[in-house]
């Protein structure tokens, strides 16, 4: 049985809605990127959907304390869940155990292929605060999802967040101006480059707790992690975060 479990933060008008999706319960950590995917000045929306979830009138705190290996909620429950919802973003974590990663992966390719939402996966690796956090980035699209969860991460003060990007030696630095301009209270750092992959798996061993990538537009079936995110899931022991991005909100 699935249960949608909806609970409303106390903030201003204008709201951002938010699925959170989870195997048993919604952790603390999936509860943070939830509320760090939120425009600024808008309202947290947020809505929870669970494969094991007794009572809708239980509450969060029941809900942190159901198993969390258990099976994620099918992809018919997911898409009606974000169709009766109209969520701006879907949060979901990367599973712990193997039997569940084929329904996770088929998650993502199918609630991305049907609704233009922004689509926040967590590989959680430790338990440590993310005090420093990374936020390698490429130009393009692909990471305006990733820069817009590193802004929201820096204004809330709890973290520092640097901004890397990796740049041909050579390059004119037009590009870097507008990337300045665009990171608000982040620290932007700049190395040269012509192997970004690699360079960003230099700086990951500076000591991140928490590394903020871009996805793919479009998952490729079957398969979940690019060469980039496998590359530095080998370099360090930070959380990555990889958001996938929708519809271009505002913050």
């Amino acid at each position: 049985m699935h249960d949608l479990v909806e609970q409303r933060s106390a903030a201003p008008p204008a709201t951002h809605r938010v699925l959170v999706l989870a195997g048993g319960a919604p952790t603390p950590r999936l509860l943070d990127l939830a509320q760090s995917s939120v425009p600024r000045g808008a309202r947290l929306e947020l809505f929870t959907l669970s494969a094991d979830v007794a009572s809708a009138q239980e509450g969060t705190g029941a809900l942190l304390d159901s198993p969390a290996d258990v099976p994620l909620p099918s992809v018919r429950a997911v898409l009606r869940a974000l169709h009766e919802t109209r969520a701006a973003a879907l949060v979901l974590g990367y599973p712990d155990h193997a039997r569940a990663r084929s329904d996770f992966t088929d998650i993502v390719e199918r609630a991305h292929a049907a609704a233009s939402i922004d689509l926040i996966v967590c590989v959680d690796r430790h338990e440590r605060p993310w005090n420093r956090v990374l936020v390698p980035y490429l130009y393009g699209p692909l990471d305006d999802g990733a820069l817009r969860m590193a802004r929201r991460l820096a204004r809330s003060g709890d973290a520092a967040v640097t901004v890397l990007h990796v740049v041909e030696p050579a390059t004119d630095d037009e590009g870097d101006h507008h990337l300045r301009a665009s990171i608000d209270g982040c620290a932007l750092k700049i190395v040269t480059s012509d192997d970004p992959i690699a360079a960003a798996a230099a700086e990951t061993r500076a000591g991140y707790d928490l590394i903020v990538l871009g996805g793919r537009e479009r998952p490729t079936p079957g398969r979940y992690f690019t060469m980039r995110q496998q590359r530095l899931l080998l370099t360090t022991d930070a959380t990555l975060v990889i958001v996938h991005a929708g519809r271009p909100p505002a913050g």
